[in-house]
């Protein structure tokens, strides 16, 4: 299991910022539906839903740190640019 939730993550961080967002969303709907089928009492195994929270929430995880690297870059590209400029 763990060796699964690993290469997981692998894929998920080769992953764009834009491929993520749509993975998340996807797994949004399925986590909707899975709500639903719990509400309805078709749903047999409650821990689906406590794991695809989980999945929903790293993969918001990787899509934060993405976002924070690209910030840190244009931080950075500023501070070259200014001071190249001066």
């Amino acid at each position: 299991m763990a060796k699964k939730k690993v290469k997981r993550k692998e894929d998920l961080r080769s992953k764009s910022i834009n491929q993520l967002k749509k993975t998340a969303k996807e797994e949004k709907k399925e986590w909707f539906k899975l709500k639903m089928d719990l509400k309805v009492g078709r749903l047999k195994d409650n821990s689906q839903l406590k794991r695809k929270r989980k999945e929903i929430a790293r993969i918001k995880t990787i899509i934060r740190e993405k976002e924070l690297v690209v910030e840190a870059e244009k931080s950075l590209q500023n501070k070259g640019e200014n001071k190249g400029g001066k």
